[in-house]
């Protein structure tokens, strides 16, 4: 029989026994994952909350990456490969990558860097306290529809007709967010064209329809099918000549009108801390959904004169940047 003194070292050897994969002598492993293209600002903010929670890309943990470039059948091929390699923790963003990983590696934590549909969460159940294996941080997307048809509003005078892209293919079918802008659409008396973005779509025609219809703009949110096609979109725009708003400033420093969104460099950085936080061996259910803290507008200075308009005092004082 043990004595008190060996139960209370086995305690306390256990209670400092390293967290997840270090436990075998291996480096953790994060699946970094992306259902589109590489972005360099997220992952470079990603690698630095990893670093201010005290961890070293490289030494203390490994980084797998991996993206399916708008594949969702890649990205499922890309998770098994994963989930096969030990991965402790996914990291990934957007609602549809969040939930191949749930149905591919179950078992495995993840932390999404945004989430679109804060409420729903495709997931079910509480923000505080996320279901399952899953945490993460909301862009609060569909939450800020009628604040982005508002500052369209301003910058449009008499806009009365929107059209809307919608992808077609994803999981959730547009959801929330194409749900949101339709309803916030008709609190401000706007009417709503729906535009599937297809691959039998000729986009650019589609949109210089609309407009020889009445739409005085349109709106593109964030989605996985929308940026691996940005160029088309924006080249399919220009030709309409129809004023645009953004959920990413990406397109307007490439020639779109506007953008309003949450700042997703600082959802990444804040991603790193929460991955580490999971490394460390607190589980995902315990660390709540959080908000943005972080907010842009860009405004394209030299889009708006192309289009003939003139930008308000309101949107050039509020703006984060102007681009001339």
């Amino acid at each position: 029989m043990m004595d008190r003194r060996t139960l209370l070292a086995l305690a306390a050897s256990a209670l400092a026994a390293p967290p997840l994969a270090a436990q075998s002598g291996q480096r953790p492993k994060i699946g970094f994952v992306s259902a589109v293209d590489r972005n360099p600002q997220h992952y470079a903010a990603f690698e630095t909350g990893l670093r201010e929670s005290g961890m070293e890309p490289g030494r203390s943990l490994e980084i797998l990456e991996r993206y399916a470039g708008g594949s969702l059948e890649r990205l499922r091929s890309q998770i098994d490969e994963l989930a096969g390699l030990g991965t402790s923790v996914f990291v990934t963003a957007g609602d549809n990558a969040m939930q191949a990983i749930q149905e591919r590696a179950p078992d495995v934590p993840i932390v999404a860097a945004v989430i679109s549909n804060y409420g729903n969460v495709v997931l079910g159940g509480s923000i505080n306290r996320p279901p399952g294996n899953v945490t993460g941080f909301s862009n609060l997307s569909a939450e800020m529809a009628v604040k982005r048809l508002d500052l369209l509003r301003k910058v449009v005078p008499g806009l009365d007709k929107v059209v809307i892209l919608v992808n077609p293919r994803t999981i959730s079918r547009g959801g929330r967010q194409a749900e949101a802008y339709v309803n916030s659409a008709q609190s401000l008396k706007i009417a709503v064209r729906l535009q599937p973005l297809g691959s039998r779509v000729e986009l650019g025609a589609a949109l210089r329809k609309a407009r020889g219809e009445g739409a005085g703009g349109v709106i593109v949110f964030r989605n996985f099918l929308f940026e691996t096609r940005r160029d088309e979109i924006l080249a399919a725009i220009a030709s309409a000549g129809l004023p645009s708003m953004f959920e990413e400033r990406f397109y307007v420093e490439r020639g779109g009108l506007i953008s309003y969104s949450t700042n997703l460099v600082d959802l990444f950085r804040r991603a790193g801390g929460y991955a580490a936080r999971v490394l460390a061996g607190t589980p995902a259910s315990d660390l709540p959904i959080q908000l943005p803290t972080k907010f842009e507008m860009v405004v394209n200075a030299k889009a708006a004169k192309g289009l003939g308009l003139s930008l308000p005092n309101e949107i050039l004082v509020s703006a984060d940047e102007i681009i001339e």
